[in-house]
């Protein structure tokens, strides 16, 4: 579930405005490594977290995955994220895109998926490890449409629900928020 996502639409202003304040405050050579489209695992990209200091979110950038011996990690399931010791310590934010990725098995089709109202936002967790910031998406079991083509998906939230899951780390609340059934397939064929 969720290998890929698409991060940038050039008619979003919110995600422009958010790519602006970015260019403004990174180093170009720290800015120029950012993935702004189609994002896969392993690449550095803007995450929202949230700012205690002034109470709001905050925008910083991660690199997608934990390692986990030779594989990387990149998805957590919700239903089981407070048994694993892996992450306890993680602390929660939200992963910012257009839409995101999956792939059917047969035939082996890309579908995208996203929401009325973009951009949509994923639950996710973060952590600090060698010296760098990394992150997850968080799943839950897959709702109609996505079913028909896999059975998890990224646990998808309101701006509002975002912010609550980013100050609070509920995550019984957080599960029950999740916004699936404005989930949408977009059926443009997009084979591999």
């Amino acid at each position: 579930m969720c290998g890929r996502y698409q991060f940038f639409d050039e008619k979003n202003e919110r995600i422009n405005s958010l790519i602006s304040k970015l260019k403004e405050i990174l180093p170009e050579e720290r800015f120029n490594r950012l993935s702004f489209g189609e994002v896969a695992p392993g690449q550095e990209v803007c995450i929202g977290v949230w700012n205690a200091n002034n109470n709001r979110f905050g925008i910083t950038t991660m690199t997608w995955g934990f390692p986990a011996g030779k594989k990387l990690l990149i998805n957590a399931r919700s239903e089981t994220l407070e048994e694993k010791p892996m992450f306890r310590d993680c602390r929660p934010c939200v992963i910012i895109a257009q839409g995101y990725y999956e792939w059917s098995k047969e035939p082996k089709e890309k579908y995208y998926f996203t929401v009325e109202e973009t951009p949509l936002y994923m639950a996710g967790l973060y952590r600090y490890y060698m010296d760098h910031y990394e992150f997850v998406i968080l799943t839950e079991e897959a709702q109609l449409p996505e079913k028909a083509i896999h059975n998890r998906q990224p646990v998808i939230l309101t701006r509002k629900d975002a912010e609550e899951w980013c100050s609070t780390r509920n995550v019984e609340k957080m599960i029950h928020a999740s916004v699936n059934p404005r989930i949408m397939k977009n059926t443009r064929d997009m084979r591999i």
